[in-house]
């Protein structure tokens, strides 16, 4: 079996250009200064045994975030993600199944500070720089599955 899937998010349409400037500078909403987004994955199962199902995925996640919106509060980074899995039926109506998944982010930075950090550079005579942000997750997943009714084939 193949499946694939396609989703896209209208983030700058619903930016509400609420941008309230405050002492410091402005607070900003979720969706502020964001770019559209999407989701692309694909998957396949095969039937390799009578009771072996195998499994495999990939997913490529386009958050639309950008430099203007990444910070110590908020980092919605692009990735890539693999995943693959097993059902076994140990006997009918029960199956163990088995998941594993990488998901690789993109690194990004913010260039620019601040400037409530700005002035602490300069009040320290030191470097804060600007920030990169980025991560890498591994997920394993284990469950047990009971069918109380055997579905008809």
């Amino acid at each position: 079996r193949l499946s694939a899937s396609l989703n896209y998010y209208f983030i700058k349409q619903a930016d509400g250009d609420d941008d309230i400037e405050g002492v410091t500078g402005y607070a900003r909403s979720y969706d502020d200064d964001y770019e559209n987004g999407f989701d692309l994955a694909g998957a396949v199962e095969y039937q390799l045994f009578d009771n072996l199902l195998l499994s495999l995925g990939y997913n490529r996640s386009a958050i639309g975030g950008n430099e203007d919106t990444h910070s110590d509060f908020e980092f919605s980074l692009d990735s890539h993600s693999i995943c693959m899995g097993a059902r076994w039926t140990v006997i009918p109506h029960l199956d163990l199944n088995f998941g594993f998944a990488r998901t690789m982010y993109d690194e990004a930075t913010n260039p620019s500070l601040h400037p409530f950090l700005e002035s602490l550079e300069a009040a320290f005579n030191t470097d804060i720089g600007p920030e990169t942000f980025n991560k890498g997750v591994y997920a394993l997943a284990l469950g047990i599955q009971y069918r109380f009714f055997a579905p008809e084939h």
